[in-house]
Formats: structure tokens, sequence, C-alpha cells
């Protein structure tokens, strides 16, 4: 096979001892699910083009910002592999409810791109009145554009181009289909919370999630939609 010229120790086996991070496993396929179950059950490996098998001993650290519950009652996502990662489960709460480490954040993202840098004060604000739908990703891509567009070495508000909304966002607000979504992402899928946030009755919500196919779905479902629409 190609490359057997060389010796591939693969992933598990460079870990060997250590610590494995399995960074967004709610996207792994399905057969490669199969895989990772079947290793971790047995605590062996077999390299690709050996006919023989490698026990590994490999701490598993998992990742994923997809709400596996969801995938696993769509089937999308193994139980018996879920409950096999989910040993001791950690929840990091979203960028927009741990605001007082937003300033923290941006400085280290924007000393990494310039030292030199520094935001000013209105920056600081705007940052923080934004509701950050994309989470650390988006903050951190934001931040390294307005380093790039700044003029000097001192980055303001104008160089964001944020709106200042409670739950604003670079994406078209205009689709009413968006704007929902991002209302339930800021509410966090409750939807008294939702309709609170985007300012119309709880029944006049529940009736546009009803055409729009959402309304049978449970709160994690719903939340998992909307961040999929999102980021469209």
């Amino acid at each position: 096979y190609t490359g057997a010229d060389r010796d591939r120790i693969g992933a598990f086996g460079a870990a060997h001892g250590g610590t494995l991070f399995l960074d967004e496993v709610g996207e792994l396929p399905p057969a490669v699910q199969v895989q990772l179950l079947r290793t971790l059950e047995s605590g062996t490996i077999r390299r690709l083009g050996e006919a023989r098998e490698r026990s590994v001993d490999v701490r598993i650290v998992a990742a994923t910002h997809r709400r596996l519950n969801a995938m696993i009652d769509a089937d999308t996502f193994r139980r018996d592999l879920y409950h096999r990662i989910a040993v001791f489960p950690l929840t990091i709460t979203p960028l927009r409810e741990r605001l007082s480490d937003l300033a923290a954040s941006a400085r280290h993202v924007l000393g990494r791109y310039d030292p030199n840098l520094r935001f000013h004060a209105d920056a600081l604000r705007a940052l923080s009145g934004y509701a950050w739908p994309g989470n650390v990703r988006e903050l951190a891509n934001l931040v390294t554009r307005a380093a790039i567009l700044a003029e000097g070495d001192v980055i303001h508000a104008q160089d964001l181009a944020l709106k200042n909304e409670s739950f604003g966002t670079q994406v078209d607000t205009g689709d009413e289909r968006v704007r929902l979504a991002l209302g339930i992402c800021a509410g966090h899928g409750n939807l008294t919370a939702a309709a609170r946030q985007l300012g119309i009755a709880r029944s006049t919500l529940y009736r546009k999630l009803a055409r729009m196919g959402w309304n049978r779905l449970g709160r994690e479902a719903l939340l998992e939609r909307a961040e999929q629409l999102i980021a469209k």
C-alpha cells in the first residue's frame, strides 16, 4: 500500500503513555465512531498493514461544540461511544455568558498577532456588547481582522465593524430565520427568554417556529438547529 516503506505509528501510538486530544468529536463519521469505540474498549490498535494488535495506554480528552445528546436522539452519534468518553464531562459556557473573560481573551489573541497593538476603551465596550454567536473562534477571527485593518497601534470600535446590539452579528439579520435563530441562541433555547430578546410575544415566536417546522423540537435540538443556521 502507499507509504508502506515508512513506519506510521498513528495518533494513538504517538500518544501512548500520554494524552490524546480529540477536537470536534461530534463530527466523526459513523465508521470512525465504531473504530474509536473498539479501541477505547479493548485498549489496542492495529497499525495499517500489520496483522497483530498493539496495546496502548492513552488518556482521552474530547471536545465538541455539538450537542451530543441531541445527536444521539437523531441516531447520528453512538450512545455507547458517548458514555465511554463522557466519564468527567465539563461544560464550558459560551463566551456571551462569561463576558468578564472577554477583554483578557481579546488581548491574548491580539498579543499573538502583534504585541505592540492595544485596544481602545471604546473597542472593549463594543466587544462586550456583542452576543458572539460564533463563540471564541469568531472572537479570534474578528480581532485578527481588526489588527490587520487598524491604522496605528490602537484598535478602535470602528475597526471591529460590529453592530452594538443585544445579539448583534455580521450575519444578515434581515433574514427572519437567522434573526429567530439568533434570538434562540441568546435565550439558550428557552422560548420565553428568546421571545424577550427578539421583542415579540412567546405565542408569536411559537407560530413563527411552527412555520419553520421547529415547534416540536426539544430545547437541545432547537439550539442545535439555530446554531447550524447561524453558521451557514
